[in-house]
């Protein structure tokens, strides 16, 4: 019963330290949830401290042919197959996994990324971070050379926060994985539960493998956190994992304490998208307890609580006069209906008052924490590695060239066979490299530009409504849809996204822009340069540049004066800046921002020259 009398005991002791709590669930500070004053624009630093293997497909290549190179036994091909941070520790080992985690975590993200993310004007960045770092367990704590899988990721978490000190963005922390998974999905750290086929089917030939059924995960998707997704909810509050709950609380003291005083940490997000069927009374409790672990040691902290799939339902009723408090809600159009672009358009600035009304009711901010351009799942791999939900994608995906790998073709796997065709191991659905081309979104396209613009324009306006917003993700190996850096450079959003005044003035949820559906295109022309991996979306010709010419105008770029000032966030790429610039410093100004990622990505920059 995972000791549970001590363990109620324990709640009950906690509870004792919460001394504003005037009701359960209730603080009599008569704090206003809904009119804080404060508003987010901003991007999430995904794929970096947990890893998602969509994100940075070039580190899972390895992982390609596993059925080929360890079958027929299928017990062996599960334990060299990685497919989430935890399945990587597993099936490397401690030593080799360190190794490139290491790597990765230098390349991935580097100082000219927040050069860059600050200079679009953003304010406010939101880190993943997963509970191992904190207090490794199981796999995480396997020692092997001396080292463990993730030793160096604490190390890794501070270099970032300074980045992110220098250049004036404040930093939400996010528990986005937790120990037995909050949701099953691999941005939980664990894709949960995995069910491996019995024997490794092959073909007539007797080395081929079949294209589907290695590996089923969306049929028996669930978690094991603080309760099982499959928990009587009548009986919720007596089949609580116990060890997992404390493990939690001791990770979120840890998190607290180290962080309380680091001047760049704005907030702290206690769990990310845990699963619709969690109980509403064990999450409450959950959050509950959470909230005065940051309160005794960061009052100062805005506490930011998931939806759980379930819209503003999480808040109603719920901490009532409770200060520094908020709801993150993810709206994506990729999981939505398909339609003509009106569709996305309407849908995109009816969330704006919903937002609103959802503030009102559960008398708190509400952010959308994860949202992107994106308007289908084509994305390879983003239902999982090699693995396709079922039902999904609903549209068609376009075939590019897989991108290069972002640690160079040193890094195992890379570069990719542009004469494989498909690889296993597979799950029941198909989505992977083929003859050196990935799978993505489909441009719209003559329209590409016009439309994606005028759809970033609207889903910032609508958030804005509410306490704004984080794009998911800051950057991607080849999809723009979900790349902020990519997408900003081609001119898709706000030249200031945090210019919340001059957004407003451009009224584009207003009937002038079609806010029920119009598909007028804003006046915005991109002038940006294309990133590797990305010039064949919508590109034309281009030039190669030697990495030293980078280095050069990435220092011209920070002499230039576009970094953020420390104190107040204010940026040269303001719309009356760019207005008043002349006309040469505002043509170099683009080029530049590519130059600071091209630097940061660590190859040779194919750009438009325009």
């Amino acid at each position: 019963d995972h000791n549970h009398g001590s363990a109620m005991h324990l709640l009950r002791l906690l509870a004792l330290f919460a001394p504003l709590a005037a009701a359960k669930y209730a603080c009599d500070e008569g704090a206003s949830g809904a009119d804080q004053k404060w508003k987010v624009s901003g991007t999430s630093i995904g794929g970096f401290l947990v890893l998602e293997p969509w994100l940075t497909p070039s580190l899972f290549w390895q992982f390609l042919g596993s059925d080929s190179k360890y079958g027929p036994n299928i017990t062996e091909v599960a334990k060299h197959t990685g497919m989430d941070q935890k399945s990587f520790c597993s099936a490397l080992g401690p030593a080799e996994a360190n190794r490139q985690l290491r790597r990765h975590w230098a390349a991935w993200v580097t100082e000219a990324h927040f050069h860059a993310i600050a200079a679009t004007g953003a304010n406010t960045v939101r880190v993943p971070i997963g509970d191992w770092m904190f207090e490794p367990y199981g796999v995480y704590d396997q020692v092997e050379d001396g080292v463990r899988c993730n030793d160096g990721a604490i190390d890794e978490l501070e270099r970032v926060l300074t980045y992110a000190h220098k250049y004036g963005l404040k930093v939400l922390l996010d528990m986005h994985a937790w120990q037995g998974s909050q949701n099953g999905l691999d941005n939980s750290g664990e894709t949960k539960h995995v069910e491996w086929a019995s024997e490794t089917p092959m073909g007539p030939d007797g080395t081929q493998y079949a294209p589907i059924g290695t590996f089923s995960h969306w049929a028996h998707k669930g978690w094991d956190w603080i309760i099982s997704d499959t928990a009587d909810w009548a009986r919720a509050m007596e089949l609580i994992n116990w060890d997992h709950w404390n493990h939690s609380m001791r990770v979120l003291k840890a998190v607290v304490d180290g962080y309380a005083k680091h001047p760049a940490v704005w907030g702290l997000s206690p769990v990310n998208e845990v699963g619709m069927w969690t109980p509403m009374d064990v999450l409450h409790e959950f959050y509950w307890q959470a909230y005065w672990v940051v309160r005794r040691a960061a009052p100062h902290w805005i506490y930011v609580m998931d939806s759980s799939f379930r819209g503003g339902e999480v808040g109603k009723g719920f901490m009532a006069g409770c200060a520094n408090k908020a709801l993150d809600i993810h709206p994506y159009h990729a999981w939505a209906p398909w339609g003509p672009i009106e569709t996305y358009y309407e849908r995109s600035c009816a969330w704006g008052p919903s937002f609103r009304q959802t503030e009102i009711d559960a008398d708190a901010a509400v952010i959308a924490g994860e949202w992107s351009l994106a308007t289908d799942t084509c994305a390879m791999w983003l239902l999982g590695f090699n693995d396709m939900q079922p039902g999904e994608p609903r549209s068609i995906c376009d075939m590019v060239p897989c991108p290069e790998c972002y640690m160079g073709n040193t890094q195992p796997g890379c570069p990719l066979s542009t004469t494989d065709g498909l690889r296993g191991p597979f799950g029941t659905g198909i989505s992977g490299p083929m003859f050196g081309r990935c799978p993505r979104e489909m441009a719209m396209g003559l329209f590409e530009g016009q439309w994606v613009t005028t759809l970033a324009h609207k889903q910032v306006a609508a958030f804005n409504k509410a306490h704004g917003w984080f794009f998911w993700n800051f950057r991607t190996e080849f999809e723009p849809h979900w790349d902020f850096l990519e997408a900003y450079r081609r001119g898709w959003f706000p030249t200031n996204v945090s210019d919340t005044a001059a957004i407003d003035r451009l009224g584009v949820c207003d009937d002038k822009y079609g806010g029920k559906g119009g598909v007028e295109p804003l006046p915005i022309k991109s002038t940006l340069p294309y990133s590797p991996g990305q010039a064949d979306f919508g590109g034309g010709a281009t030039a190669e540049r030697p990495a030293a010419k980078w280095q050069a105008a990435l220092g011209a770029f920070v002499a230039s004066g576009a970094a953020a000032d420390g104190e107040t966030n204010q940026h040269t790429f303001s719309a009356a800046a760019a207005a008043a610039a002349p006309r040469a410093a505002q043509a170099a100004r683009p080029l530049l921002l590519a130059a600071a990622v091209a630097v940061a990505s660590g190859v040779l920059a194919m750009v438009v020259v325009v």
